[in-house]
């Protein structure tokens, strides 16, 4: 193949069959965008809560939260959580760049922040389904279902949930697929870039590298291919300098080289939560998609979220393995990765934090997971290949060559079409439950915003639970009771459990810094309400509540706004 991309013949013409798969592609590209885009707008269009939060407002308040550290990276170059006060609260410094154009958008065009950032999130979601397709076209023994890899990303309800939610999901998963894209191509710089990219993305990704490496070397022994140490630097020092530019960051905030998110959420390793995530990621039986939605009971959803095309019937799961024989078959380091990498991380994600049952159907859990989706596609995808190709042993059977040749495709397709048959009522039911979402954070984290910036004095400070939306919508000084945007409060644990259980402790440590309000979530914090000291010393000055809360199984449905009684 010359430098154009295009075959030369003996008399210095084009290869027209090359021409044709080039074309071919460029179409399954731009359909893939095309069905991005139209599925974006159903959900983003939804209006079975009766608003249009679903266009105007996030499904989550760590939405928000990005959009926080954006909107004062666009202003002032610095991501800070509050004015002039840098912290170490974000996870995903690429999907805070992203935030930060959104709001560049925002004042060069008619459309909103949150409107251009659900635009980005369509992007950044078509090169995942795109990334899915090449290796899928890459690695197929035809290309001929190559396009079935794009198509279950498009069409998976919650990785289409993930890139109008406002948050980094498809982004990291795009970004990894195309680390191996390029890492199967031999374009080191470009995969190391990637790699990169997705660590920056979500900090999950970096178990990438592990495996890289062990995919050199494993290609080394079993093929003889050797990467020269030129190549390898390309391929792991993006990586090294994004690893050390973020952990340098992290210390000069916090003293720490992790965001705050790690010492908050760090916790001891339950096993049973792998196997809730297993079973509700590869087990799961979306036939359980039965009756009508009812939106005032999410768990009726169940299912609608986790509709994917590996666990569907157990199908999926079965051509999964076919593909994983395959790809092994003709070993090299990107294939090892793209068969590991999912196990792997299937496993890790819930050994780092907690994954009840069944909160599979909500996207605010089943989001630190659902990266693996396009990764189990692939290898699905070269499943069908196999599949679509089979016909050597039942040619002796069948002397008819046509039927020899239509009876493996004619199961090929019937297999996509039994892992896609449900698709259409799982999408349909998921964007019901992300408008609902987005109204709950509308009803409760924005109004309770807006109340703090008409309510209460510019140099008024308040401490808070849900750090998102209150501070970009209050414009206050804000003070995370969690510590995830407070590394005062992420790294002393004991502080943390002392001013979120005892009243005095609470009411000295608002004094001690100027703070006159407190914004919770009740259950959040049970002892310090049950505790007869707390009516005394703060008074309840507002609330909000959804009347249908769809966002959690724990309902969170109500906050409330407390004034520290002065003494």
């Amino acid at each position: 193949m010359g430098a154009t991309g295009l075959h030369q013949n003996l008399d210095g013409g084009t290869d027209l069959p090359a021409v044709a798969r080039h074309a071919g592609r460029r179409i399954v590209w731009c359909a893939l965008l095309v069905a991005h885009f139209a599925i974006g707008w159903l959900y983003t269009s939804m209006r079975a809560d009766g608003s249009d939060a679903a266009w105007h407002d996030f499904p989550l308040d760590d939405s928000w939260i990005h959009m926080v550290y954006g909107r004062s990276l666009a202003q002032t170059g610095l991501p800070a959580y509050n004015d002039g006060e840098l912290e170490a609260g974000f996870t995903a410094p690429a999907w805070v760049v992203a935030c930060a154009v959104a709001h560049w958008l925002s004042w060069i065009t008619p459309l909103s922040a949150v409107s251009a950032l659900k635009l980005i999130g369509i992007l950044s979601a078509w090169l995942m389904s795109v990334g899915a397709y090449e290796l899928a076209r890459a690695w197929s023994a035809t290309p001929a279902m190559a396009w079935f890899a794009g198509i279950a990303c498009v069409l998976t309800p919650h990785l289409v949930f993930a890139q109008v939610s406002g948050m980094e999901t498809t982004l990291a998963a795009g970004m990894a697929l195309w680390s191996v894209v390029f890492l199967h191509r031999h374009q080191f710089m470009a995969a190391g870039l990637a790699l990169a990219g997705a660590y920056w993305a979500r900090p999950e990704m970096l178990l990438l590298a592990p495996l890289f490496a062990c995919g050199v070397v494993a290609d080394r022994v079993w093929n003889g291919s050797a990467i020269r140490a030129a190549a390898l630097g390309k391929l792991f020092a993006p990586l090294l300098v994004c690893g050390m530019i973020w952990a340098g960051y992290c210390v000069s905030i916090s003293g720490r080289p992790l965001p705050n998110t790690f010492y908050t959420k760090a916790r001891n390793i339950e096993l049973g939560d792998v196997w809730v995530v297993m079973r509700e990621f590869a087990l799961d039986d979306p036939l359980r998609l039965r009756g009508a939605a009812d939106v005032t009971d999410p768990m009726s959803l169940s299912g609608a979220g986790w509709n994917n095309p590996l666990s569907f019937a157990g199908v999926g799961l079965a051509l999964w393995l076919v593909g994983a024989w395959r790809l092994q078959r003709d070993f090299s380091a990107a294939r090892l990765v793209a068969i590991v990498f999912p196990v792997v991380f299937l496993i890790a994600i819930p050994l780092s934090r907690q994954m009840l049952p069944r909160s599979g159907t909500f996207y605010s859990v089943a989001r630190y997971a659902i990266p693996a989706m396009p990764f189990f596609f692939v290898a699905i995808t070269v499943g069908l290949g196999q599949l679509w190709s089979w016909r050597g042993s039942i040619r002796p059977r069948i002397p008819e060559a046509a039927t020899a040749r239509w009876l493996p495709r004619g199961l090929a397709l019937g297999c996509v079409l039994i892992m896609l048959i449900r698709t259409p009522e799982g999408l349909y039911r998921n964007a019901q439950l992300f408008a609902w979402n987005c109204r709950n954070i509308n009803e409760v984290q924005v109004a309770l915003g807006k109340w703090v910036a008409a309510n209460t004095d510019p140099q008024d400070a308040f401490l808070l639970s849900d750090a998102g939306a209150l501070r970009y919508f209050g414009g206050r000084r804000a003070i995370d009771l969690l510590g995830l945007n407070w590394h005062e409060l992420a790294l002393d644990r004991e502080l943390r459990v002392r001013i979120g259980s005892t009243p005095a402790e609470l009411s000295r440590y608002m004094r001690d810094r100027n703070a006159r309000y407190v914004i919770f979530f009740k259950n959040f914090f049970p002892l310090l309400v049950d505790d007869p000291g707390f009516s005394r010393q703060f008074s309840l000055v507002d609330l909000a509540r959804s009347q249908r809360y769809t966002i959690l199984p724990t309902d969170l449905s109500t906050m409330f706004i407390y004034r520290r009684v002065s003494e």
